[in-house]
């Protein structure tokens, strides 16, 4: 399932990072090796980090980026 691997994956990266902002957690995410063996991963924080930047902007609502898979696994995270 996309969010479990999401879940495993973003907790990782933030144990190994803590203190950066979601933001540059998303862009460190990106140069990660394992993303380019798991291209559905990457294309979901990709889109996110997208929805983000324009949610930041006021391009689009947060109801998008709450939809998202990433959320989902943002949110187990936090749990």
């Amino acid at each position: 399932m996309l969010v479990a691997r999401l879940t495993r994956f973003l907790t990782q990266l933030i144990s190994e990072t803590s203190g950066l902002s979601l933001d540059d957690t998303l862009a460190l995410a990106h140069q990660s090796p394992q993303l380019a063996r798991e291209p559905e991963l990457a294309a979901a924080l990709d889109e996110f980090h997208t929805l983000l930047g324009r949610f930041r902007l006021h391009q689009t609502p947060i109801d998008s980026l709450l939809a998202h898979p990433v959320s989902d696994a943002l949110a187990d995270f936090f749990r």
